[in-house]
């Protein structure tokens, strides 16, 4: 059997279990023989669980990475509540968001307010034809 090459990536070191044997630390280079393996951290809070892997054609310079992530305990209070509730707390935060937002102005307001420059199209064309221009303002 060939040996080949493994890094199971991880925010903390944790020992790295290969089919329940430890075999390693987390973000270090680890040689097993190939074969199926399936690959788990010793300890709680990671995410996922355990990977089954084919460790395979794999070279020093070029290991097979596995990653695990860290799970918080506001991510897993989170995916605990149920829809219910998030679907409560959304409309609840609806007004708060509202206000937050800048008011619409409408009305005769609003048309006061607009602009009375002239845009640059306007602009350009009263430099290619000036005559037409004071024909519009008189």
């Amino acid at each position: 059997m060939a040996i080949e090459f493994l890094l199971v990536t991880f925010p903390d070191q944790r020992a790295v279990l290969a089919d329940g044997a430890g075999v390693g630390f987390t973000n270090h280079i680890l040689m097993l023989p190939g074969d199926e393996y399936d690959i788990a951290l010793e300890g709680n809070s990671c995410a996922p669980a355990s990977r089954v892997i084919a460790l395979a054609g794999t070279s020093i310079v070029k290991p097979m990475v596995v990653a695990f992530d860290l799970v918080t305990a506001a991510a897993v209070s989170r995916s605990s509540v149920p829809a219910p509730m998030e679907a409560d707390v959304t409309e609840a935060m609806a007004p708060v968001a509202k206000r937050s937002r800048a008011p619409k102005r409408s009305g005769a307001n609003a048309r006061s307010q607009a602009s009375t420059r002239p845009t640059s199209k306007m602009a350009a064309a009263a430099a290619v034809n000036p005559g037409k221009q004071a024909k519009k303002d008189a």
